[in-house]
């Protein structure tokens, strides 16, 4: 029986396992394991990759969020979807703001301006905004509605390493962007890590002193902070995947133009609408399907591995009961965390696999 691996990070670093080998060696060799200059190397390369004037190395996604946060200084009400990783929404008040869902559009999964619009007032200090599963969500509209009403916005591009809204990378568009390396990533580290960028310099200035204990100089601390330093090691090894980040993100696209050309025409699949002038990078290619239970286990009796992201709305969850919301109360974000199946795909998948995937969806929905 054939067997599709749902993710296959080995065939990421087949190209450049020699140059990850050296550069680990030399992080060996130089004995700086914290704050080495890989860390400065990769620093100065996301920049540029990025088209932003700052990037600060943290130790991990959920690090970046809350530093970034921080930042911004104002705090109140933040508005966030459901159907996002927990992290999303778990640091909002852990630095005194308040949690604030927001449901998604039915037919893109990500947030909209008419999802937000009627949700803000004067309570409302920010929005993190996901580009979920690796699809832009419309930030520019949402940005000129925030704007208007002094809001500011994190995008949080965990899962959008080099997508695009007309050309123009996501992350470069709200006051600051947050990032995880996690190593299932497009661009991901061997371990946690993670990175804040923006154009702002009294932003990178102060996120660089809160991820570092307070400080910018070793013994002088001039305000309270965190340790949440990108280890050496990791800085070593992203460099050097991030120059095959745009590649990995075109033999994404290349897997998913499979799965859209073969499933979109099945009335039992239901696919997210891509916004128009977006580029995404599929980090995740999502479906909904009804029976998720059955259909997972068909596809695993047939060698076809899959994912689920997520299967409780943040909403529902038990760390957010204290908000007192119950189902019902965000239809879309339910529909989708119900519902959805993520279908295998990553860097150097060969099509042949991604056939045999939709060739036993077809086989499971005439079976049923």
């Amino acid at each position: 029986m054939k067997e599709v691996k749902f993710n296959d990070l080995t065939l990421q670093v087949h190209k450049i396992k020699d140059s990850i080998n050296q550069n680990i060696q030399n992080v060996m060799n130089s004995n700086a394991f914290i704050k080495g200059n890989f860390v400065k190397q990769f620093e100065e390369n996301f920049k540029q990759y990025s088209n932003v004037n700052h990037t600060i190395g943290v130790s991990n996604g959920t690090d970046a969020l809350l530093i970034a946060m921080e930042s911004l200084k104002t705090k109140g009400e933040v508005l966030v979807q459901p159907t996002t990783y927990v992290a999303s929404a778990s640091m909002i008040p852990r630095i005194g703001n308040e949690v604030r869902f927001i449901d998604v559009n039915e037919n893109s999964w990500q947030i909209s301006v008419d999802n937000i619009s009627d949700r803000i007032n004067k309570k409302v200090a920010g929005i993190i905004g996901v580009h979920l599963y690796g699809f832009p969500f419309d930030v520019e509209n949402i940005l000129n509605l925030l704007q208007d009403n002094e809001i500011w916005m994190i995008e949080d591009s965990a899962q959008s390493h080099g997508a695009k809204i007309n050309g123009k990378n996501t992350g470069t568009f709200g006051d600051i962007a947050t990032y995880s390396f996690f190593p299932g990533k497009n661009l991901g580290a061997f371990g946690d890590a993670g990175a804040i960028t923006t154009d702002d310099d009294e932003l990178a200035m102060l996120c660089r002193k809160l991820a570092d204990g307070g400080r910018l100089s070793k013994y002088e601390h001039e305000i309270l902070g965190w340790n949440s330093r990108l280890d050496t090691i990791h800085a070593a090894v992203l460099d050097v995947k991030l120059t095959l980040l745009d590649e990995w993100n075109i033999e994404r696209r290349r897997i998913a133009n499979i799965y859209d050309e073969e499933l979109s025409s099945l009335e039992q699949v239901t696919l997210p609408i891509k916004l128009e002038n977006t580029e995404p990078v599929y980090h995740i290619y999502p479906i909904l399907v009804e029976n998720r239970e059955g259909f997972i286990k068909y596809l695993k009796e047939q060698g076809v591995s899959t994912g689920i992201h997520y299967p409780i709305p943040l909403h529902l969850q038990k760390a957010f009961s204290y908000l007192g919301h119950k189902e019902g109360d965000f239809p879309n974000s339910e529909r989708i965390c119900f519902n959805e199946v993520s279908l295998p795909i990553y860097p150097y998948m060969e099509e042949e696999d991604a056939h045999y995937v939709c060739e036993i969806i077809k086989k499971y929905f005439k079976k049923t």
